[in-house]
């Protein structure tokens, strides 16, 4: 099947945690500006993340009400008039509750939303993304079916080029299915150490033995580092 291409790309500590307390370290702020910068330098066409990274940012968590729907056809929906870049989230479920409000963020000016469900989401949570104008793709029975999903990306969405920026279940899910062709690691020169706390690969089980090669660094604010790996 077609693959867009995938770089995994991540702001994390020295022990490779993507939340806590580093976050508020002067340093990681003038990394975090440096990492949304090369984030753009990669002119994807769609930027990748899972649902709780996805509450952080757009929606909060707030309680999902649907109106009841008995029948209809459970089939893709793509919005044919959007010409920007895409974020798309991955919600095997459905149950990520967006509002107008979440819609108009800053964040997603430019911008439009496209949901990766598995055929388990209800009819009332695909009702409820066409009210709001959102896309949807269908990947997998009852869990995401990665490869499919991004097959579909490619030939309904035309998405080519992808920045995953996780959080680490959905990039250790893309790494266990040997779909990261490139990961860049903008790293703060900071030790989090909290245990608990989300590392940019979680997996219940080992990765894999895909090799990636160094192809380029650069020290940034004199002690941060970006890392950027290609996959042999």
């Amino acid at each position: 099947m077609p693959k867009p291409y995938v770089i995994c790309h991540m702001l994390q500590s020295i022990d490779g945690r993507i939340d806590g307390s580093f976050f508020g370290v002067p340093t990681t702020a003038e990394l975090s500006a440096y990492y949304q910068k090369k984030s753009q330098s990669y002119k994807a066409d769609a930027v990748f993340y899972g649902r709780t990274t996805a509450v952080g940012i757009f929606t909060g968590d707030t309680p999902l009400q649907l109106a009841p729907v008995n029948q209809g056809a459970k089939e893709d929906y793509i919005v044919s008039n959007h010409k920007g870049q895409w974020v798309v989230v991955i919600d095997a479920l459905g149950t990520l509750p967006w509002t107008r409000e979440a819609l108009a963020r800053p964040r997603l000016s430019g911008r439009q939303v496209l949901m990766i469900l598995s055929e388990a989401a209800s009819l009332a949570y695909l009702d409820y993304l066409r009210s709001l104008g959102i896309s949807y793709i269908l990947a997998g029975a009852q869990n995401i079916d990665l490869a499919l999903a991004l097959d579909k990306c490619d030939r309904l969405a035309g998405i080519h080029r992808i920045t995953l920026q996780g959080g680490g279940i959905i990039n250790g899910s893309f790494a266990k299915a040997g779909l990261i062709d490139e990961i860049s690691l903008v790293i703060t020169p900071v030790l989090e150490g909290t245990t608990g706390i989300a590392t940019s690969f979680d997996t219940d089980e080992a990765i894999g033995m895909d090799e990636y090669r160094l192809i380029q660094t650069e020290v940034i604010c004199d002690n941060g580092l970006w890392l950027n790996y290609q996959r042999q």
